[in-house]
Formats: structure tokens, C-alpha cells, sequence
């Protein structure tokens, strides 16, 4: 493993200073709740949801209360190369983590659907009963519960993450700053910038990335790219998909009729591909 991507992605280690996401987010408070019990903890979710930006502010929570040492919390970012390959092997990873000469040791791993057997390999940790607290997040949530879900049994705890709830949102937007938490008494001399920010939230969506965004066209384009990760790498992947193009046609026009009746025939007439191919799909989905 290269030793100088590690440090860059744990900032805390090395003294260098760090940003934490400042997005409130009301699941980092009961994940906190969560970081002195037994259980591996989950985060499992799409992407851009901000899994990261959580284990970011778990880790300064770790810190600002004195809860951890700098030297006992190691983060690793699977989607880094050389990073998932280090990991695949149990004793370097014990020997890296120093388990005998520390006592309490936060490990979080951002992207552990990459590892081969995700569930087995951390089980098999779990079981030494070492004094290792696992936080773990996967932004394919289909892939992380098929890898992880039989094998971590009875050891887990799983929290869904979603995009911004709007009580989230409104936190984000300047003209809102001052407004308390949203109840039907306290809204109504925001009820102008509240209806502009709705508006928005319904158009764009609550990811952070597009939130933080202030350019319209460049919202645009994220979520663009957003959808196209999601669809094309982790659905099109759990599903094997081999025919990418029809199956990012397929999914536009099965969004344009949610709510109604969907006609086999009528897609596989206008896709051009096998009706077989197209019912396999959701088939395989359920």
C-alpha cells in the first residue's frame, strides 16, 4: 500500500490540517449513539449521498470528544488504487493497525463492496474479538446487502443513507440560516424563500454535491452524472447488464410511466431488443 495516499486520506494522523463537512446531517447523530456498541456499523446507499462526508464528521466527532486518539482511527478509500489490494489480505491489515500495542481502534472503510467477500472478510476479523470497532459504507447498496448480508448475521447494524431530507436542505440555504427547525407555527414570515427553496429541491434533488452547486446548468450536469454512475456501474453491474445502451433506454422510459401500466410489447418494439431480455431485468431485481 502507498503509505502517502493513506496519510492524505487520513489528515488527522499526520497533524495536517482538514475540512469536515458541514452539512448537518440528523443520521450522523445516531450513528454516534452507535460507535460504543458491538455491532459493525453500515452505511449503505447510492451515490453522492454523502456517506463519506458522515464518516468524515464521525471521525471529528471521535476526536473533538476526546472519544479517540488520532492514532487509533485509520480511514480507508477502497476506490483509491493499491487501497483494495492491501485490504484483501486480513494479516496485513492486522499488523498495519498495530492491534496489539492499541487498545481502541476505529476502522472505517469507505467503498467495501470492492473487496471480493466483503462479509466474510470482516467477519472473520469481528470473530477475534479484538478491540476493533468497523464502520463500513458501500454506494452500490445492492451489492453490499448480497456481499455482506449472510455473512455479518447477527453482527451488524445497517443504516439506509439517503439524499437530503428537506429539513436538511432548507439548513443549506443562506436566506434560511436563521429559521429554526420547520413545525407549522415558526415557517410562515419564510413562507416566499421556503417556496423558492421547495421549488428547487423538487427540480434538482437533495444531493450535497447539487446542493452546494449554484450554477443551474452545472446542477444539471452533476445529476446527469449522478444518474449515469449509478445506472450504468452499480444497477447495470448487479444485474450483469451486458447491452448498456438499451438498458439506460429502458430505464428513461419506464420512469416516464411510473404509476401506470407498462406494456412488455410496446418496449420491446421501441428499444429493439428481446422480450426476454427486458422481463429478466426486474426479475432479477426482486
Amino acid at each position: 500500500m502507498d503509505i502517502t495516499t493513506f496519510n492524505l486520506s487520513n489528515p488527522w494522523r499526520t497533524g495536517r490540517a482538514w475540512d469536515v463537512p458541514g452539512i448537518e446531517r440528523a443520521i450522523t447523530g445516531k450513528l454516534v449513539k452507535w460507535l460504543d456498541e458491538p455491532e459493525i456499523l453500515i452505511l449503505a446507499g447510492a451515490r453522492q449521498v454523502g456517506k463519506t462526508s458522515i464518516l468524515y464528521q464521525l471521525i471529528d466527532w471521535l476526536l473533538q470528544s476526546g472519544r479517540a486518539e488520532p492514532a487509533e482511527i485509520y480511514y480507508f478509500n477502497l476506490d483509491l488504487a493499491g487501497i483494495s489490494e492491501f485490504m484483501e489480505d486480513q494479516g496485513k491489515l492486522l499488523r498495519f493497525l498495530d492491534v496489539e500495542k492499541r487498545r481502541n481502534i476505529f476502522v472505517f472503510i469507505d467503498e467495501v463492496q470492492r473487496l471480493p467477500d466483503p462479509g466474510i472478510f470482516i467477519k472473520a476479523l469481528q470473530d477475534l474479538r479484538l478491540q476493533l470497532k468497523f464502520i463500513l459504507t458501500g454506494s452500490s447498496s445492492l451489492d453490499i446487502r448480497t456481499k455482506s448480508h449472510e455473512a455479518l448475521t447477527g453482527r451488524k447494524q445497517v443504516f439506509h443513507i439517503e439524499a437530503l431530507s428537506f429539513s436538511e436542505y432548507v439548513k443549506t440555504v443562506p436566506a434560511l440560516s436563521s429559521l429554526p427547525d420547520l413545525n407549522p407555527h415558526n415557517y410562515h414570515p419564510y413562507i416566499a424563500a421556503l417556496n423558492d427553496t421547495l421549488y428547487d429541491y423538487g427540480l434538482y434533488g437533495g444531493y450535497p454535491a447539487t446542493t452546494l452547486t449554484a450554477d443551474p446548468e452545472k446542477k444539471v450536469l452533476r445529476i446527469n452524472e449522478i444518474f449515469s454512475s449509478y445506472l450504468e456501474k452499480d444497477i447495470a453491474g448487479f444485474l450483469k447488464v451486458e447491452n448498456i445502451t438499451a438498458f439506460r433506454k429502458l430505464a428513461t422510459l419506464l420512469a416516464g410511466q411510473q404509476g401506470g401500466l407498462v406494456n412488455i410489447q410496446e418496449l420491446t418494439s421501441t428499444l429493439g431488443i428481446h422480450r426476454e431480455t427486458i422481463t429478466r431485468y426486474p426479475n432479477h431485481h426482486c
